[in-house]
C-alpha cells in the first residue's frame, strides 16, 4: 500500500507508532461505550421507528460482534501476507465505511427495520475484529526494547478501552443536547480516530520481527534503525537483530504444520509452541465468561433488571464505564510492581466475586432505590477490577507468550472465537435477561464461568514480567535445550570477542 516516512526516529517514532495503534484500537473502546447510550436516546429510537421487537435493539448492540467474527474469519488467512501495518490500514478504511453507514441511518415507519445501522454495525465489526487482534501484536513486535513494550501496550489499551468511559459521558451530553440528531455525533466521532490512525500508521515502519520472518531483511534493518535511532554498527542494532534472528530460527526448528492433530499431540518444538498456543487461546477467550461484553454492550438491560429507568440509566452507564479507565490507571502502578500472574489470578477471583454479588442483588424482587444504586456500585467496582486486569492484560499476555510465526494467526483465531462468544452472550443473554421466566438468573452462568477461569489461571499463567519476547520463549524451553542454547550463546559471544581483539 501507499505510504511515506514520518520525519521521526527513536523515541519520537515509537511514540507516533503508539499513537497510531492507540487511535485505531479506540474504535473498539468508543463503540463499546457509545452504543448502549445511543440505544437509550429517545431521538435515536424515533429515528429507527421505535421498533417493538426487542431483537432489533439487541442485534444493533451485538451486531458489531458478529461483524468481528466475519472480519477475523476472512482477514486471518491474509494477515501474515499483508503484514501488521497493511492490515491496520485496510481495516481503518473498511471501518470508515461502517461509520458512514450507521451515522446515515434515517427515519423509517413502524413496518421498516433500521437497515443502515444494522449493516453499518456489521461492516464496522468486520474491521474492528482484525484491528483489535492486530494492533497489540503490531505494537509489541515494533517495541524492540523489552522494557518499553509493556508501557507502550498499556498506553495503547488505556487509550482504546478508556474510550468506553469517554464515549459514555459524551453520550450523556448528547442526550441533553437540543439537536435531535446529536446521537449521530456520538457515532460519527469514530471516523476522527480512524483518520488520525491512518495518517500516522502510513508513515510508520512495519514490525521488524514480521519483516525478517518474511525474508525482507533490508526493510527490517531500516525499521530497527529508525525505531532505535542508530545505524547498523550500533551495538543495540546488532543485539536486537541477532535476538530476533535467533527466535525465528528456534521457532522454525522442528516446526510442524499447525493441524488439529498437532494441537493435541504437540509439534516437538524445544520451546513448547503448542502448549503456549493453548494458554494464549485460553487467556483470549476468558473475558466473556466474566460477563464483560454483556455489561459493556448491553448495560441498559442489566440496569433495567434492577429497576433503573430514564436518564438514570445513561448516567449510571457513564459512571460504570468510568470504572474501566480508573482501573487502567491503577494498573500503571500495580503491574510493574507485582507482575502479570498475581494481577490475572486475583483479578479473576475478584471479578467472579463481584458478578456473584450483582447476581444476588439483581434477583431481589421489587428492588428498593438502595438496592438499585448498590447494584450500580458493584458494577463500577467490577469494571474497576476489570480495567486493572483482564480487559486489557489478556491482550498483552497472550501476545507475549505466543510463538512468532503463529502469533498473528492464533490471535486472530482466538479473537474470532472471543467475538463469537461475545455475540452469543450479548444477543441471547440480552434476550434471556428480558424474558420474565429467566430474567436475572441468566447472570449465574457468569458466576460459574468466572470460577472456572480463576482456577485455570492459577494453574497455567506463568510470570513474564520484565522479559523480552525472545526471553519469554525460553521460559518454556526444555532443560537440555536451554543448557545447549546457553552454551551456544556463550561460544558465539567468545568468538565475537576474539574477532574484535584480532582487529
Amino acid at each position: 500500500m501507499v505510504g511515506y516516512k514520518l520525519p521521526f526516529r527513536g523515541k519520537s517514532l515509537v511514540r507516533a507508532l503508539n499513537y497510531a495503534n492507540s487511535f485505531a484500537f479506540m474504535l473498539y473502546g468508543w463503540d463499546a461505550g457509545v452504543i448502549s447510550g445511543v440505544e437509550s436516546n429517545p431521538y435515536f429510537l424515533n429515528t429507527i421507528g421505535n421498533p417493538s421487537d426487542s431483537r432489533w435493539l439487541t442485534f444493533i448492540a451485538s451486531g458489531i460482534l458478529l461483524g468481528d467474527v466475519l472480519g477475523l474469519a476472512i482477514v486471518t488467512p491474509l494477515s501474515w501476507r499483508l503484514g501488521r501495518k497493511n492490515t491496520v490500514i485496510m481495516c481503518c478504511i473498511i471501518a470508515l465505511v461502517g461509520v458512514l453507514l450507521q451515522t446515515a441511518t434515517f427515519s423509517t415507519d413502524d413496518e421498516c427495520s433500521p437497515i443502515e445501522i444494522l449493516v453499518g454495525r456489521i461492516v464496522l465489526g468486520f474491521a474492528n475484529g482484525p484491528l483489535a487482534a492486530t494492533t497489540p501484536v503490531y505494537i509489541q513486535e515494533a517495541s524492540v526494547i523489552g522494557s518499553r513494550r509493556t508501557v507502550d501496550t498499556m498506553v495503547m489499551v488505556l487509550w482504546g478501552i478508556g474510550g468506553i468511559s469517554v464515549a459514555a459521558w459524551f453520550n450523556y451530553g448528547m442526550l441533553k443536547a437540543p439537536n435531535h440528531s446529536a446521537w449521530r455525533v456520538s457515532l460519527a466521532m469514530q471516523a476522527f480516530f480512524l483518520i488520525v490512525a491512518l495518517v500516522l500508521v502510513l508513515g510508520c515502519p512495519d514490525s521488524p520481527r514480521w519483516l525478517l520472518a518474511r525474508g525482507r531483511e533490508a526493510e527490517c534493518d531500516d525499521a530497527i534503525k529508525r525505531l532505535l535511532d542508530c545505524d547498523e554498527t550500533d551495538e543495540r542494532f546488532v543485539q536486537v537483530k541477532q535476538s530476533i534472528e535467533e527466535t525465528i530460527r528456534l521457532e522454525r526448528e522442528q516446526e510442524k504444520r499447525l493441524t488439529l492433530k498437532v494441537m493435541f499431540t504437540g509439534d516437538g518444538s524445544p520451546t513448547k509452541n503448542v502448549q503456549r498456543i493453548w494458554i494464549g487461546i485460553f487467556i483470549n477467550l476468558s473475558n466473556p465468561f466474566f460477563g464483560t461484553q454483556m455489561i459493556t454492550f448491553y448495560g441498559q438491560s442489566l440496569l433495567h433488571s434492577v429497576g433503573l429507568q430514564g436518564d438514570n440509566v445513561t448516567l449510571a452507564l457513564a459512571a460504570i464505564n468510568t470504572g474501566i479507565t480508573l482501573g487502567m490507571g491503577l494498573s500503571f502502578f500495580i503491574l510493574p510492581r507485582v507482575g502479570r500472574r498475581p494481577v490475572l489470578v486475583w483479578g479473576a477471583v475478584l471479578l467472579t466475586t463481584l458478578i456473584s454479588i450483582y447476581t444476588g442483588l439483581a434477583n431481589i424482587k421489587n428492588p428498593s432505590a438502595g438496592v438499585q444504586w448498590a447494584s450500580v456500585v458493584v458494577l463500577i467496582c467490577f469494571n474497576l477490577v476489570n480495567g486493572a486486569s483482564w480487559i486489557w492484560l489478556a491482550f498483552l499476555y497472550a501476545v507475549e507468550i505466543l510463538p512468532l510465526q503463529y502469533r498473528s494467526q492464533v490471535q486472530s483465531f482466538s479473537n474470532m472465537i472471543f467475538w463469537l462468544l461475545g455475540f452469543i452472550i450479548t444477543y441471547f443473554g440480552g434476550q434471556a435477561a428480558m424474558n420474565p421466566r429467566v430474567g436475572a438468573l441468566i447472570y449465574i452462568m457468569f458466576c460459574l464461568g468466572g470460577a472456572i477461569v480463576s482456577i485455570l489461571a492459577y494453574f497455567f499463567v506463568v510470570e513474564t514480567k520484565d522479559l523480552t519476547l525472545e526471553e519469554i520463549d525460553m521460559l518454556w524451553a526444555k532443560k537440555e535445550f536451554l543448557s545447549s542454547h546457553q552454551e551456544k550463546q556463550f561460544e558465539e559471544a567468545s568468538n565475537d570477542v576474539e574477532i574484535a581483539g584480532s582487529k
